[in-house]
This record gives C-alpha cells, structure tokens and sequence, in this order.
C-alpha cells in the first residue's frame, strides 16, 4: 500500500501509545487482518519500534492526517482513549 492508497483503500489502523499495548495489539490485529483481507497500517511515533507485520508504518501523521486515518479506517485498535 502506498500511503495515497490509504485515502481510498479500506484498511485496519493500529495506534499504540504504550509498548505493553504493542504484544496484544499485534495478535489482534493479525487476527482481525486474517480474517477481514484488510491490510494494517500503524501509526507510531518515531522513538518506536518497527513494526515488521503492518502492511504500512506511518511515523509522521499530523493531527489531521492522524484524525483522517482513524475516520477512514474499517477497524482500529488501540490503548489510547483519544481513538
């Protein structure tokens, strides 16, 4: 996925903001991307990790770009209250 695809392809977004968060957000999204077809597409801070098994890694969203993820994705997961 190319990162213009994102606007207009249906997708899983993972957003985590504590690293405990990171083990179960990932066997849920596998999941979730094994049963949908979705791909996932994370949204990390640069100081992250990579995440190998996310289709696309986003480290440099703004807060709009960041809000349009979240509105556009079929699914998301996360440990934070602001998704």
């Amino acid at each position: 996925l190319e990162e213009v695809a994102i606007r207009t392809k249906k997708f899983i977004l993972f957003y985590a903001l504590e690293k405990e968060a990171l083990g179960y957000g990932r066997r849920m999204a596998l999941a979730l991307r094994e049963e949908s077809g979705l791909p996932i597409v994370a949204i990390m801070g640069e100081h992250e990790l990579p995440l190998e098994w996310a289709d696309v890694v986003l480290t440099a969203a703004g807060p709009l770009e960041w809000l349009g993820h979240i509105r556009a994705a079929e699914f998301v997961i996360t440990d934070s209250f602001h998704g």
